[in-house]
């Protein structure tokens, strides 16, 4: 079997209060769509940023185990976090118009995301940048590249987001609430294009969602409750047969 490429038992404290997280447990196989659900403010995000080396260390305590590949993500220098971090470990937030500069055209956008990592190949972005764009289901036109984000709808904002996320091939794409911000149609279209990403580049999706409806494409999904996974599995077995009362209370407002 592949060596998993997140683990995790990790605790998160914050100065002077209770822990966000609680040793929570999970592994992350390569090319897997894992979901992680959970109520607003019950740590998700904590989770996200912790993968990414971005919680404050003046007011974040982190203690247990979280690697990533061969990295211990808790004893990583920050020079080394900032090569993995929108390379190898992407992120989609959940804000796709404020996540983006007013200023910045779509092309723009996507040649910053390219030069952060390929600095010496500074006139090899345009190829790349298609190609995200083209698997991102956006147009490649330089009518589209041209387009400041104003001119963009919110689905659009938000696949512009995932193109760049998918830049530069990730082993692991973090997708912070992606469909909270879209209406019906369009978080079915993003949720599908999730599960093509991860067929077509071999990326590993992290689903961070309170939606089990968005959970439902996952290959297997934790629940996140006070700060522990209560509950894991194949989303059926969870829906159908769930064995936690939080776990019984999400399947019951999803019907």
């Amino acid at each position: 079997m592949e060596s998993a490429l997140v683990r995790s038992c990790l605790t998160v404290n914050y100065s002077g209060k209770p822990p966000v997280l609680r040793d929570l447990t999970l592994e992350i196989q390569p090319n897997e769509l894992f979901g992680l659900v959970g109520e607003s403010g019950g740590g998700k995000s904590t989770f996200a940023l912790a993968l990414l080396g971005l919680l404050p260390p003046a007011i974040a305590s982190l203690s247990g185990t979280l690697t990533f590949q061969h990295h211990d993500l808790l004893t990583l220098p920050d020079r080394a976090f900032r090569r993995l971090r929108g390379r190898a470990i992407t992120y989609v937030p959940q804000s796709p118009i404020a996540s983006l500069s007013p200023r910045l055209s779509v092309a723009a956008h996507l040649r910053e995301a390219w030069l952060i990592h390929e600095p010496s190949n500074s006139s090899d972005w345009r190829q790349p940048s298609l190609a995200a764009l083209h698997s991102a289901q956006l147009p490649t036109e330089p009518a589209f590249l041209d387009l400041r984000p104003a001119a963009l709808s919110v689905g659009m904002a938000q696949r512009l987001l995932i193109a760049m996320a998918i830049l530069h091939k990730p082993a692991l794409l973090i997708a912070d609430e992606p469909t909270s911000a879209l209406d019906l149609i369009h978080q079915s279209a993003v949720l599908d294009l999730f599960r093509s990403l991860r067929d077509t580049l071999g990326t590993a999706v992290l689903l961070i969602t309170h939606d089990l409806h968005a959970a439902a494409i996952c290959h297997r999904v934790a629940v996140l409750y006070e700060g522990s996974i209560v509950e894991q599995g194949p989303p059926a077995q969870l829906f159908h047969h769930p064995a936690h009362p939080y776990t019984r209370a999400l399947t019951s407002a999803r019907r």
